[in-house]
């Protein structure tokens, strides 16, 4: 009798998933591969792409014309495969129940499977997903108990993710966090060491494999080229001609000069806009004008440096950055900081999300000696991931869907846990 309500329980809870699956696998079968305009990079392995979603693309080569709907069904494995994985995982862990799951699943297939075009996209997302859950599920889990196996697998898929998308470059962030967690619960000095030693290790592996697979494809023992070429945009946006005596390098100068004229002349600057940095409303304005012209920026930027060679030009355009930063600090920061408000869609989201991670962060430090609860780390380290990730790509990118994936996942993960919460409260 247990064992049948056991089997009868098991078959209510992975019924309404396997179904979720079997539409997501229908969705895929009625798709074509879709070529958006990062595809062409990954495809032809370009300087500026990590090493993983460029090398899984040619793995299928063999495949001739069908190679990228071989790549579109692979990609739609490892999502499924992923999207089981975490169902198992919040109904263990957190206690969500299968009805949440559901519904966490639906949301997440719905808008960033179908409406994304996530899946049948041939893009670095299509793999990064799938990892990403993978990789917060160990690190919460490391957070809540040293467990070394479980330590070498977080740094393992980290490092896949880092090298399938730069954007993850934030959790050696959080690495960093969870070695002073370890020191706050007076974790055993030896297994302190210990995991400082596998993350050592572990950088360095995946440092050495990025800048040998670059060295290999592109004749340049270096990370991907990508820093300089970003920070540069905004740095020019807010710039003008005036700026040009900051230079001491005549080379940059002089392309300095070219590029903010030639901004300018295409109305692609704050000030040759007429804009204004005022309070509010001025920021919102010069904010969504930064994100409209922000292709035509690089496209204008690639018309004067697209001759010099790759990493030269990376070199170029970080050194410019670095002076216009520098001498503009004011106002690049708080452009920044209105970018990092943008992200979150209203001041008052943001507010929500910083006033939550505070109280979440003194419910999680403040009982030192004691056990902190799973639910209290999971969500302190979601609300912590959503905030580090918004603050890093607001550094180099405007507001782009694509980067956005992994925090809206983990906000519907959120919602499935307070909807338990709200289910199972008792009201007196």
């Amino acid at each position: 009798m247990i064992n049948s309500d056991r089997m009868h329980n098991k078959l209510m809870f992975w019924s309404p998933i396997v179904a979720v699956c079997l539409l997501l696998i229908a969705y895929v079968f009625e798709s074509a591969p879709k070529l958006d305009f990062d595809s062409t990079s990954y495809i032809f392995s370009y300087a500026t792409r990590p090493p993983i979603y460029p090398t899984f693309v040619w793995l299928f080569r063999g495949f001739g014309k069908h190679q990228l709907e071989i790549v579109m069904w692979v990609q739609c494995v490892f999502s499924l495969l992923s999207l089981l994985y975490i169902s198992r995982w919040l109904h263990k862990h957190l206690l969500i129940s299968g009805l949440s799951i559901l519904f966490i699943l639906l949301l997440t297939v719905s808008l960033i499977f179908i409406y994304y075009q996530t899946l049948q996209t041939i893009c670095s997302e299509a793999i990064a997903f799938p990892v990403f859950i993978v990789t917060f599920s160990l690190l919460v889990e490391c957070f809540y108990t040293f467990n070394i196996k479980k330590l070498i697998l977080l740094v393992i898929f980290t490092n896949i993710l880092i090298l399938t998308r730069a954007q993850f470059y934030y959790f050696y962030f959080l690495f960093m966090l969870l070695v002073a967690w370890y020191g706050w619960k007076k974790i055993p000095i030896k297994k302190i060491f210990l995991t400082l030693l596998i993350m050592i290790l572990s950088i360095t592996a995946t440092a050495i494999i990025n800048r040998s697979y670059h060295l290999l494809k592109h004749g340049h023992f270096a990370d991907v080229p990508f820093i300089g070429t970003q920070l540069i945009v905004q740095a020019l946006f807010l710039s003008n001609t005036d700026a040009a005596q900051f230079f001491e390098n005549s080379t940059e100068k002089n392309l300095f000069l070219s590029l903010i004229k030639q901004l300018e002349e295409l109305k692609l600057t704050k000030n040759s806009s007429m804009l204004a940095m005022k309070p509010a409303q001025g920021f919102h304005a010069t904010y969504a004008y930064y994100t409209a012209v922000y292709p035509s920026i690089l496209q204008a930027n690639n018309s004067i440096l697209g001759e010099i060679a790759t990493y030269q030009k990376e070199a170029i355009a970080l050194n410019i950055s670095k002076v216009l930063y520098w001498h503009a600090i004011k106002e690049n920061s708080l452009f920044y900081f209105w970018k990092l408000i943008s992200f979150f869609g209203d001041i008052s989201i943001f507010l929500f999300f910083f006033i939550a991670f505070f109280t979440s962060s003194i419910r999680i430090f403040i009982p030192r000696n004691g056990n902190t609860s799973f639910y209290s780390i999971y969500i302190w380290l979601s609300l912590l991931t959503i905030l580090v990730n918004t603050a890093f790509v607001a550094i180099f990118e405007p507001l782009l869907p694509s980067y956005s994936f992994y925090s809206y996942f983990l906000i519907f993960c959120l919602g499935g846990l307070l909807g338990k919460t709200l289910l199972t409260a008792k009201y007196t």
